[in-house]
């Protein structure tokens, strides 16, 4: 579940966000749509964490959270898959446990229904 409560921002003399609330449910899936400057990408950093809000609650509940910017905020000497790792990195421990798992089957270590249901 994704949340903000009462959220507030200001950039100055600039109020971005008034009073913003909103809930996402596990699963939904949802737009955020609106005209440039209107505070959509300050929604999501301040649900992120790596902005603060003026007033109000942001964040979420159950589970991680990847977020990648929309501006340019690459690093030059990443690859595409260490970025992403990087915006998602529940992404490396799933695929380390794949690794994991394929190494045990290769090796014929245990019961492959056990290994199964380690990983669900």
């Amino acid at each position: 579940m994704i949340f903000a409560e009462s959220l507030s921002k200001s950039y100055g003399r600039a109020r971005v966000l008034r009073d913003v609330s909103f809930i996402i449910g596990d699963g939904e899936r949802v737009g955020l749509v609106g005209p440039n400057g209107a505070g959509k990408s300050t929604i999501l950093e301040i649900v992120a964490g790596e902005e603060e809000a003026d007033g109000g609650k942001a964040g979420w509940r159950g589970g991680d959270m990847g977020f990648h910017h929309q501006e340019a905020r690459l690093q030059p000497d990443h690859t595409l898959v260490e970025e992403l790792w990087t915006a998602f990195p529940e992404a490396r421990a799933i695929e380390r446990d794949l690794a994991s798992v394929a190494a045990r089957i290769e090796a014929g270590d245990g019961d492959l229904d056990a290994l199964i249901e380690e990983q669900t």
